[in-house]
């Protein structure tokens, strides 16, 4: 079981030379946002739910009904698994106060990340990863996923 780590000076390895209390924390939970997304058990999670609603799926045009509620299990795992995985690193960890921020810090995260968290929201790119893994592919992502430094 991973310890839980508060946001200090000490825990993030010290301060950028110009960063602020409020910029680590911000860099520190997109760190192991990264972490959660990479992780072994974060796939798991994605490919055990795909291969339970992958025959609900088909190459057409046309959205079925069954979508709806699937792609809402969807939502609610994948934001389930990042908020418990955030909860569990960070102590004192608040998914409503880190959202208002990213509001206006979201030039501060790697384009690439940005993209893959906000297409976990997004329905026609799950169904597209629905189709792919059914036709046994992934969808990937262009870029590598980093921190933009606050102090760069």
């Amino acid at each position: 079981m991973s310890k839980e780590l508060p946001l200090s000076e000490e825990n993030l390895g010290g301060s950028c030379a110009g960063s602020t209390p409020a910029d680590e924390k911000f860099d520190r939970i997109v760190g192991v946002i990264q972490d959660i997304c990479f992780a072994e058990s974060f796939q798991v999670a994605k490919n055990e739910f795909m291969d339970k609603h992958l025959d609900v799926f088909d190459d057409v045009e046309e959205n079925k009904l069954e979508y709806t509620p699937i792609f809402k299990d969807w939502c609610t795992l994948i934001e389930d698994h990042l908020e418990s995985g955030l909860k569990e690193k960070i102590a004192g960890f608040d998914m409503k106060e880190f959202l208002k921020s990213l509001a206006s810090r979201h030039d501060q995260i790697d384009a690439g990340l940005l993209d893959m968290l906000l297409s976990l929201g997004d329905f026609q790119f799950f169904k597209e990863e629905m189709l792919s893994h059914k036709a046994g592919g992934a969808v990937a992502f262009d870029g590598a996923m980093t921190i933009s430094g606050m102090s760069e």
